[in-house]
């Protein structure tokens, strides 16, 4: 079923604010971060290190609920890379004026962990213990460990 105008504008600026976020974040603790263009192929945020000479890639994905799930596309086409990570945004609660909070998880993990989600596309969930959650949720620093 296709997506009405409306439906596609909200989708686009959940999206842009997640994006935005993401950079907001990493820029507040150091890193160069940048957006890529928006709605084109390719990775959503490329950040370097503080003295610039490690770079990482980032696919955001952003949902205006608080799910614990965020379709990733075909499994086929998750990069699993050291230097590609995947930020998962949603909202802190169900209020659509409450921050965000992030989850950074590594390309390798999203790849391995993806699951059929019935349709054209996988989804990737959060893991079920709430140490593991905690692991995953605004640990920037992760980036720069692997």
């Amino acid at each position: 079923m296709a997506e009405t105008g409306d439906k596609r504008r909200k989708s686009a600026l959940t999206g842009s604010a997640g994006t935005h976020f993401v950079v907001s974040e990493l820029c507040r603790r150091g890193f160069t971060a940048l957006p890529t263009i928006r709605n084109s192929r390719g990775p959503d945020v490329l950040v370097m290190n503080e003295d610039g000479l490690e770079f990482r890639v980032l696919q955001v994905k952003t949902t205006s609920r608080r799910d614990n799930f965020w379709l990733v596309g075909p499994r086929e086409s998750i990069k699993a890379s050291p230097r590609f990570f995947y930020i998962f945004v949603r909202p802190k609660s169900n209020s659509p004026e409450d921050p965000y909070e992030a989850f950074i998880v590594p390309s390798e993990r999203v790849a391995r962990e993806a699951r059929d989600y019935g349709g054209s596309a996988d989804d990737w969930k959060l893991p079920s213990e709430d140490r593991e959650v905690d692991i995953l949720r605004g640990n920037w620093n992760s980036l720069w460990s692997s």
